[in-house]
């Protein structure tokens, strides 16, 4: 009964991988038909390289930004971790995400070397969890705000309700689960679950993570650096933007790709055509030609990818050294 489970499982992520493979794949086919991709060449060859070089300082920021939010997170689950060994696991965990297939998330990989570096796996694991839900909080938040500039066209009004309702609704579940009475009524049920002892584990995780209800302060400090992770995007966008000789100003390089980042959600093979073609739509609207939005999604990738590289380093030299080893 158990190898029938895991061949049924091993067999689902197979077709989910293969049908994220084909949306990328049309999606890609549908934004090559209607731009002409010669042009691409010219501004991918012509661009500024000590501009594209300073775009890298976003994201070394959103790296930084990032590590510091979890090991801020970590730290209240009582996980001690020097910052350097959160900020190595968190470059493995970006460069999971970039270069190992989509079933292999980078966040749980972190979580798990987390885990087995101070044998706090729940802990780390409840860390984690919380870290990704304070950054779509604070995402919507900064999207919101932002698409008050753009209440002037249509767009910018459907986007500004849709990301205010969101928001809205991501905080309400959020506080929700983390509440007293949820957890009473979760309580029993879960315990239920005899099997192999998942019940008590699974409640075990969610005690761990409802601990950030009494510290306000920890959850207030995750979503001003999350706001922060998102105005590095921006940064990194800005640059590049200057690097392709575009006239870009500030605001379209922190609202777009921030809601571009929402939309690659969707499956896909690690966001690869959706975003190619969502730079294209918002972009467009700042009256950015086809070719231009394309060729700033695709340096925007590259950065991402070249950046989350020192992560295929730092995978060996982690399990090598112990976690009082790092300064």
């Amino acid at each position: 009964m158990l190898s029938l489970a895991l061949s049924l499982h091993i067999m689902k992520d197979k077709l989910l991988n293969i049908a994220r493979i084909i949306i990328s794949l049309l999606l890609l086919l549908f934004l090559f038909k209607r731009m002409d991709l010669r042009a691409v060449i010219p501004l991918m060859k012509g661009a500024d390289i000590p501009l594209l070089m300073l775009s890298f300082s976003g994201y070394i920021l959103l790296l930084v930004f990032s590590a510091v939010r979890w090991w801020w997170l970590l730290t209240v689950q009582g996980v001690r971790l020097s910052f350097i060994r959160v900020l190595g696991y968190y470059l493995i965990g970006m460069f999971f995400n970039n270069f190992l297939p989509p079933t292999v998330g980078g966040g749980a990989a972190r979580a798990i070397y987390a885990g087995r570096d101070t044998g706090k796996n729940k802990e780390s694991f409840a860390s984690m969890t919380c870290e990704l839900a304070l950054g779509f909080i604070g995402l919507f938040i900064f999207v919101t705000v932002l698409l008050l500039f753009y209440l002037g066209i249509r767009e910018g009004k459907i986007l500004f309700l849709v990301f205010l309702c969101g928001g809205s609704v991501l905080i309400f579940l959020f506080c929700l689960f983390l509440s007293p009475h949820m957890a009473r009524r979760l309580e029993r049920p879960i315990r239920r679950i005899k099997l192999w002892g998942m019940g008590e584990k699974i409640f075990d995780f969610y005690s761990a993570i409802r601990i950030y209800r009494s510290r306000k302060m920890a959850l207030f400090v995750g979503i001003l650096l999350s706001l922060g992770v998102q105005i590095s995007v921006g940064v990194e966008n800005f640059f590049i933007g200057k690097a392709l000789g575009l006239e870009l100003g500030l605001l379209p390089c922190m609202v777009f790709p921030s809601i571009v980042g929402v939309i690659t959600i969707l499956p896909s093979i690690g966001g690869l055509g959706i975003r190619e073609v969502s730079y294209v739509y918002f972009f467009n609207l700042v009256g950015i030609t086809k070719e231009a939005s394309f060729s700033l999604s695709l340096l925007f990738y590259i950065v991402g990818v070249i950046g989350s590289l020192p992560g295929a380093v730092l995978f060996p030299l982690m399990k090598r050294f112990r976690n009082e080893d790092i300064p």
